[in-house]
C-alpha cells in the first residue's frame, strides 16, 4: 500500500508558517502592535523568559524545591 502526501508545504515553509502563527498569538495575547518586527518580538520574549528564570533561581535559592514549584511554605 502506497501512501501519498497531498500537502504542498515543505518543512521550511511549515516552520515559517508556524513561527508566524506563534508570533501573531504572542502579539494578540500581549497587545503588541503588528508594526513591531519579529526580531524585536523574539528579543522581548527572550528577555521575559530570562527574567522569569532569574526570579525562579532566586526563589529556589531562598526556599528550595517548594519555591520552584510554587508551593510557598515560607508564609
Amino acid at each position: 500500500m502506497e501512501v501519498r502526501s497531498t500537502s504542498t508545504l515543505t518543512l521550511p515553509s511549515f516552520t515559517m508558517s508556524l513561527n508566524s502563527v506563534v508570533n501573531n498569538l504572542v502579539r494578540a495575547a500581549a497587545g503588541i502592535p503588528a508594526d513591531i518586527s519579529d526580531g524585536d518580538l523574539d528579543r522581548h520574549v527572550a528577555e521575559l523568559l530570562a527574567k522569569e528564570a532569574k526570579e525562579r533561581d532566586a526563589k529556589w535559592s531562598e526556599i528550595g524545591l517548594g519555591g520552584l514549584l510554587g508551593n510557598d511554605r515560607s508564609q
